[in-house]
């Protein structure tokens, strides 16, 4: 019987070595995640992307350290008939506080958003969350506004979200006006 024992106390975390008590967001390719509403059940945000990657940064024949995570392919829908400006704040600081992202990139990064007044698409060759909860995009940014068919070709741009307007801002270099979009009121249940 001890060999038994001692037999399942080797071979069983040798069998399993690849689950992990905490994955991380590299150990998974083609990864999708959605968020709903609490009240109404409808989905208010997906995000997903095909793999993450580490990359330590070289400068000439010197390596650094801190290794940088590079998200391939990251696409995030965002719903705002179906969630308040508070809530993708708060989810959205989440994400930019956490050690890994805040040294994360996405190589290439979509962004679509659905409103009361139509879709807006958001296309460019990289992407970061900022620590103030925002997202960067630059690098051949397309903006694509499906209701007007409007469609722009810039170098960059920000989105942030004010939680006290309830709204989401789409900042674009100066000779094009900020984008707007509102969130439905309040729609998480209070404690």
């Amino acid at each position: 019987m001890p060999a038994f024992v001692f037999s399942l106390l080797v071979l069983c975390p040798a069998l399993f070595s690849s689950a992990q008590a905490n994955p991380s967001i590299k150990d998974f390719k083609g990864f999708q995640l959605s968020f709903f509403n609490e009240l109404s059940g409808d989905r208010y945000l997906r995000l997903d992307y095909d793999e993450v990657l580490t990359e330590k940064p070289k400068i000439g024949f010197l390596k650094f350290g801190l290794p940088f995570l590079k998200v391939r392919d990251l696409s995030i829908f965002l719903d705002s008939r179906h969630i308040d400006s508070g809530g993708v704040a708060e989810l959205f600081e989440k994400v930019s506080k956490s050690k890994g992202i805040r040294y994360a990139v996405a190589e290439s990064m979509s962004l679509s958003i659905a409103s009361e007044t139509g879709l807006i698409r958001i296309k460019g060759e990289k992407g970061k969350f900022a620590q103030d909860g925002s997202i960067s995009i630059w690098g051949e940014v397309v903006l694509e506004q499906k209701q007007n068919k409007n469609y722009r070709s810039i170098d960059k741009l920000t989105i942030s979200i004010d939680p006290l307007s309830n709204r989401l801002s789409i900042e674009c270099p100066s000779e094009f006006p900020t984008i707007t979009i509102p969130f439905i009121p309040n729609s998480r249940k209070n404690p």
